[in-house]
């Protein structure tokens, strides 16, 4: 091959990898927008999980969220669940442990869950489940 030939194909090269990376610059610029906050008693999917919140309430230090969930047989399923506002807390034991969430199955139940605030604070609190690379939120409490 001549050298004009050499030079005229690196050109194109160069100026298909630059079209390249400006495509992936402009995809990656404008990321998707999160899905709004779901309210009480409405519920979502994450993954091959089925999660309806139906009530939640603070009990001094704690919150208690009463959930409908399944769809999945999972024992660490719940490890999904985060309480977020001032800080971040996972699922902990509550006092009665015939309604407390053990394990996420396929067939649908409603259980509780606890999450410990004593370093939350007050204000706005979000109940966040994320399965699968997909997330639900729900605003639980705004005091």
């Amino acid at each position: 091959m001549r050298t004009r030939t050499l030079l005229l194909l690196a050109l194109f090269c160069g100026l298909a990898i630059l079209a390249a990376g400006a495509v992936q610059l402009w995809m990656i610029s404008d990321p998707p927008e999160p899905a709004a906050a779901l309210q009480i008693g409405e519920g979502g999917t994450a993954g091959d999980a089925d999660v309806t919140v139906l009530a939640a309430r603070r009990q001094g230090d704690a919150v208690v969220v009463d959930v409908r969930i399944g769809g999945v047989d999972d024992d660490t399923g719940l490890d999904g669940f985060r309480v977020i506002g001032g800080g971040q807390s996972a699922p902990v034991d509550i006092a009665d442990p015939a309604t407390t969430c053990s394990a996420i199955t396929t067939a649908t139940t409603e259980c509780a869950l606890g999450f410990d605030l004593s370093e939350a604070g007050s204000g706005q609190l979000r109940l966040v489940f994320s399965r699968a690379d997909e997330q639900l939120r729900w605003l639980i409490v705004d005091s």
